[in-house]
């Protein structure tokens, strides 16, 4: 109400000053709309639209993103107001204004107005028609991606919009069960695929072509050597940022500075290479998703079954690939996933946990609080396609789920919650293996080493500094160990260990410092990381490993998950024993 009123104080002023046919006057309209809008005065917000509308065909016949706009706020106002056909006739003005794929707001109210429509009277029609908006939505969505040239730009763009994926999907399974298609079901499939990853294997693919499209090493150096120069520029500007310092201080500023001139002269080397060497643009670009009859014909065994999810806001959707055979699932979202997925890792871990303050009747409750919610999410996920799984899983999480050990799940709900030996766990009956995308995973199995690796193991214990001849004595552990990056004498029995029994490389303390893992990790074929981590869940690529003895201020012995593009390994097993490995920051369409 006060916006509103402000708001008209504004258009006063301005019609006062410019008069009744000034650019800013379509502004004012739109923003008054807007607030109507919010306290669904519908009528209201109609009318200050189309005068914001009339005001722009007036003054700028030719901008039909502005007209475009107009349109899809008078079709959402008449949504609404339950006009559906009048929002229906704007959503296609809109559409029509724009003359591409740039408009992806009213195909995604235009399907599901049909989808809703469909829900209500189960017309065939209507079902086709929200099919065919939801197809035009994806590909208007993918136009968008393609036309941004930053990930975070893309990562944004998919976060917003990944309905559009659940409405292609879900049209697409509506439409199969009544026609008993199974190629509309498969298609289905594909859209999840689309949904996933797909910055991940950019990343891949990029370095993938680098290597093979046979690039001089003089002009492969230079692109290294700015991806780095990039990456530590990154690292300077987001640790100044932590440490208190805006965006507008001169360190800050010039850090920025230089960080434009680096990425305008990364940009310029990759066109010239994607114009230049015609394998790196090809390989670089061949970004297809893996169908399920590539799955079947080409990876999966007969004792795998490939249990992709995709969740949605209204419904999880299951796709379960065999060998022999392809079904789907879907599961309505009337139980409160994100908070069971919650409530099950909390009692897994609280029972424990010295970290926080709780009362013994909260550490005794957390195990059956463990048994309730990991029974019910058993019940909700994995029971309605039990039926159809084979001994080994491969799981491709979505949203939530990506936070969810499965291997935990319990089959049946135990008697003695606290008798954990007995628990009938999911694992018991199955092994248990994840992948981002199904995509990905045929692409790794199919993968080869650039180099093939000399050495067996590497195992690193930057924060043990004890004797190693004396590793098979105790230590007494407090849970200090896991702050402030103290020594850890455990990960030094750990490296031993495993060292000892794969026969491999140890370093330990100083010795296992950054610049060793840097030149030591690309010869070998397992590397085992037994060291502190950290995870930064508002910037991902943030998130770090830690080498050396104590903390350095400046960095340099910190290993972030944006470094990791500059590596390359030819490892087939890298283990990360270290805290907050299982956490971060959780990306819509990339996971965790």
């Amino acid at each position: 109400e006060k916006a509103i009123e402000y708001s008209k104080k504004s258009l006063e002023m301005r019609m006062k000053i410019f008069g009744n046919n000034h650019p800013d006057l379509m502004n004012s309209f739109n923003n008054l709309g807007y607030c109507y809008d919010e306290i669904k005065d519908y009528n209201q917000s109609l009318y200050y639209y189309q005068k914001a509308l009339a005001l722009q065909s007036a003054l700028y016949p030719d901008d039909k993103s502005k007209r475009a706009l107009f349109y899809n706020n008078i079709a959402s106002a008449y949504k609404h107001s339950a006009k559906l056909q009048e929002a229906i006739t704007n959503y296609r003005y809109a559409v029509q204004a724009t003359d591409s794929l740039e408009f992806l707001m009213p195909l995604i109210s235009w399907t599901q107005i049909y989808i809703n429509q469909f829900r209500v009277n189960n017309s065939r029609p209507q079902l086709d028609t929200a099919l065919s908006y939801a197809q035009q939505a994806l590909a208007a969505l993918h136009y968008q991606q393609n036309s941004i040239s930053t990930e975070g730009s893309k990562a944004q763009l998919l976060q917003s919009n990944y309905g559009v994926y659940e409405n292609a999907i879900q049209t697409s399974l509506w439409a199969a069960a009544l026609d008993e298609n199974d190629s509309l079901r498969r298609t289905a499939f594909d859209y999840a695929e689309q949904s996933k990853a797909a910055l991940l294997r950019a990343r891949i693919k990029e370095s993938d072509a680098l290597h093979f499209a046979g690039i001089p090493d003089s002009q492969l150096e230079k692109e290294y050597n700015l991806r780095v120069d990039i990456a530590w520029r990154e690292r300077q500007r987001r640790e100044k940022l932590d440490a208190g310092q805006n965006e507008t201080d001169s360190v800050v500023l010039a850090i920025s500075s230089r960080l434009f001139d680096l990425r305008q002269q990364y940009d310029t080397l990759r066109q010239l290479f994607e114009q230049k060497y015609l394998d790196y643009y090809q390989l670089k670009y061949k970004l297809a998703t893996t169908g399920v009859a590539a799955l079947q014909q080409d990876t999966l065994l007969q004792d795998q079954t490939l249990l992709e999810y995709f969740v949605g806001d209204s419904a999880i959707f299951v796709f379960v690939v065999n060998k022999d055979d392809f079904q789907t699932i879907e599961i309505k979202r009337d139980f409160p996933l994100d908070s069971l997925v919650m409530a099950m890792r909390q009692g897994i871990s609280d029972r424990h946990n010295t970290r926080i303050a709780l009362t013994d009747a909260q550490r005794d409750e957390a195990p059956a609080a463990y048994c309730r919610s990991a029974h019910k999410l058993y019940e909700k996920l994995i029971a309605p396609v039990k039926d159809k799984l084979k001994s080994q899983l491969l799981i491709i999480p979505d949203g939530a789920l990506n936070y969810l050990p499965f291997e935990a799940l319990l089959v049946e709900k135990p008697a003695s919650p606290h008798r954990f030996s007995g628990h009938h766990y999911l694992l018991r009956d199955h092994s248990v293996n994840y992948c981002y995308s199904a995509t990905l995973w045929k692409e790794m199995r199919e993968k080869q080493h650039r180099r093939p690796p000399s050495g067996m193991l590497l195992g690193m214990a930057p924060y043990f500094t004890g004797d190693t001849a004396l590793l098979s004595n105790l230590f007494t552990y407090t849970d200090q160990v896991r702050k402030d990056l103290q020594p850890l004498p455990f990960a030094g029995v750990e490296v031993a260990n495993i060292t000892e029994l794969m026969g491999g490389t140890a370093r330990y303390g100083d010795k296992a410092n950054k610049p060793a893992f840097d030149s030591l990790a690309p010869h070998y074929r397992i590397l085992h990381l037994s060291t502190h981590g950290q995870a930064n869940d508002r910037f991902g690529d943030y998130s770090f490993l830690a080498f050396g003895e104590t903390k350095d201020s400046t960095g340099q012995s910190l290993l972030y998950v944006r470094d990791l593009y500059n590596y390359t390994l030819n490892a087939d097993l890298v283990t990360l024993s270290a805290c907050e490995t299982g956490l971060g920051e959780l990306q819509r369409g990339e996971g965790v």
